[in-house]
């Protein structure tokens, strides 16, 4: 029978050999992409712009803040005080030229021993050099005061020269303790109106004293005793040192100067409550 008019049969080779190779070529080429792809992407990786590290800013270092500035209230001052009332039986003690390493903690010792209260008008370039005493002074309730800032004449000085010396021992006290100083002494007991002008204008008093027990002429603790007691009344104010020099001699006299007038009936208070007690 002719084969003529059908369909020949398709070979071997078309029906498997052939597709077999179709499919090989494939895979190779696919497998020749993925190759290609991850190649490239290492390239990229090895070539890529390298991260840099970002150090961080610092944050600025906060400046310190500034102690406030006291608020002052202005006073008439007309004259120096140099006493309080006569009719009480009042005695104030009061310390000049410190504050001092060693004199003044033997002093603060006394005044703890017999429940007593002073005054205390310290010179700001002591008060510079020893802080920490005139701490223990407010803490312990006595009262700080001025002595101007290193013990000039201040009758021998310009206008200028006296507001400084007063107004920067003044805020010195205050920013070591919180306290404003509500008096102030003058060295040697000399002024004149322009010291008691600017003290007005720093609202601090001008006080002086009633008996001065020439502590600072080291005549002996006995001489020291004695001229407090001749000298001594109501309303007085007993001027004494605890800085300045060797006060060895104040500080014998002392305990015997406090037992004296405690005996006598006096009550020993602070300039202030000296002062408000006049009023």
């Amino acid at each position: 029978m002719s084969n003529q008019g059908r369909n020949p049969r398709p070979s071997l080779f078309l029906r498997i050999v052939l597709p077999l190779m179709v499919l090989c070529l494939l895979g190779a080429g696919v497998w020749l992409l993925i190759a290609y792809q991850e190649q490239a992407t290492a390239h990229q990786r090895a070539t890529a712009t390298p991260t840099v590290a970002v150090t961080p800013t610092p944050s600025p270092t906060p400046s310190p803040t500034p102690s406030p500035t006291p608020t002052i209230e202005p006073i008439t001052v007309t004259q120096a005080i140099t006493n309080g009332n006569r009719q009480l039986k009042e005695v104030a003690l009061t310390f000049d030229d410190g504050p001092h390493p060693a004199n003044t903690e033997q002093v603060l010792a006394i005044l703890q021993q017999y429940h007593v209260k002073a005054t205390f008008f310290a010179l700001g370039e002591n008060i510079q050099a020893n802080p920490d005493l005139i701490k223990k002074e407010y803490q312990a309730g006595h009262v700080v005061a001025s002595h101007t800032w290193s013990h000039p004449d201040l009758q021998t000085l310009s206008q200028k020269q006296i507001h400084d010396e007063m107004r920067n021992t003044a805020e010195l006290i205050y920013k070591t303790i919180g306290v404003y100083p509500p008096l102030m002494r003058p060295p040697y007991g000399n002024y004149n109106k322009q010291v008691l002008k600017e003290a007005g204008k720093l609202g601090e008093q001008v006080i002086l004293w009633d008996v001065d027990t020439e502590d600072w002429k080291l005549p002996g603790p006995n001489s020291i005793y004695d001229t407090a007691m001749r000298e001594v009344g109501n309303g007085s104010i007993i001027l004494m040192h605890d800085g300045g020099g060797n006060r060895s001699q104040t500080i014998a006299a002392l305990p015997r100067l406090i037992e004296t007038l405690q005996k006598q009936g006096y009550k020993l208070v602070t300039v202030p409550q000296l002062l408000k007690d006049s009023e």
